[in-house]
């Protein structure tokens, strides 16, 4: 699975069911923002190498950033259903991934 935020952002945009979603997600909203903003930055810094190369760093990056939230890649997938099948959750978490990304670039 070589995910890339723009795929994780259209797949979130772009599968989301009109349903409400009862129970826990895999991955709490907050872990979830911080995991989605890494991977924001970590496509952002390597959006001039060739496909290939950037698609094999990238994959290797996320595994990295999800081990540091201790989070798997199957929970990760779970995590992504779970938001896109609750409107009101996905839409909560797409503002956090924006905010996230807007305080970060202040800041550098």
């Amino acid at each position: 699975m070589r995910p890339t935020i723009l795929f994780i952002l259209v797949l979130l945009a772009y599968s989301c069911k009109h349903s409400k979603t009862i129970g826990t997600p895999p991955i709490e909203e907050r872990t979830m923002i911080q995991i989605m903003t890494e991977c924001y930055f970590l496509e952002a810094q390597f959006t001039d190498l060739n496909s290939h190369l950037k698609d094999s760093i990238i994959a290797v990056e996320f595994k990295n950033i999800l081990q540091k939230h201790g989070v798997d890649e199957t929970r990760y997938t779970e995590a992504q259903q779970y938001y896109n099948a609750n409107e009101d959750a996905l839409k909560k978490l797409e503002e956090g991934v924006k905010s996230s990304v807007n305080e970060a670039s202040k800041h550098n």
